[in-house]
C-alpha cells in the first residue's frame, strides 16, 4: 500500500515529478496546467490556468517515456496537500482494482529481450 510518507511533498512537485512504483505498478506524480474557461460577470469569457496534481499508472518494467500511452492511465486532482492524499487513495485504489494486471508484468531481463528483438526488425 502506497502511504503519504512514500511521496514527496506538495512544494517538490512545483518543479518536479516523482516518479515510484509498487508491486509492478509503476506511478508518476507531477504538476500539470489547465485551461478553464469562465464567465465574468458581464457575459465575456475569461480563460484562467489552473494548476492540478496529475498522477499517471502504467505496467512495469518499461520507464514513463518508453511505455506506449494506451498502457497508461492518468487521473488530475487538485493541487494541494489534500490532492496528495487523493492521489494516494486512487493509486491503491487502480493497484487493488488491477491487481492481475501488476501482477503479470515482464521481468526487466525479459522485456529487454523483448525490447532488442523489436529493435532488429
Amino acid at each position: 500500500m502506497i502511504e503519504r510518507k512514500d511521496v514527496m511533498p506538495l512544494n517538490y512537485y512545483k518543479k518536479l515529478g516523482f516518479s515510484g512504483s509498487h508491486k509492478g505498478m509503476r506511478y508518476l506524480l507531477r504538476k500539470s496546467t489547465e485551461t478553464v474557461e469562465e464567465q465574468g460577470k458581464n457575459g465575456e469569457k475569461n480563460e484562467n490556468t489552473v494548476e492540478k496534481l496529475e498522477a499517471v499508472i502504467w505496467p512495469q518494467p518499461f520507464n514513463f517515456e518508453v511505455t506506449p500511452d494506451d498502457e497508461k492511465t492518468k487521473e488530475k486532482f487538485p493541487f494541494s496537500d489534500e490532492g496528495i492524499l487523493l492521489a494516494i487513495e486512487w493509486l491503491n485504489e487502480q493497484y487493488q482494482n488491477q491487481r492481475e494486471r501488476w501482477e503479470h508484468t515482464l521481468p526487466i531481463l525479459d522485456a529487454r529481450r523483448i525490447s532488442n528483438n523489436t529493435e532488429e526488425l
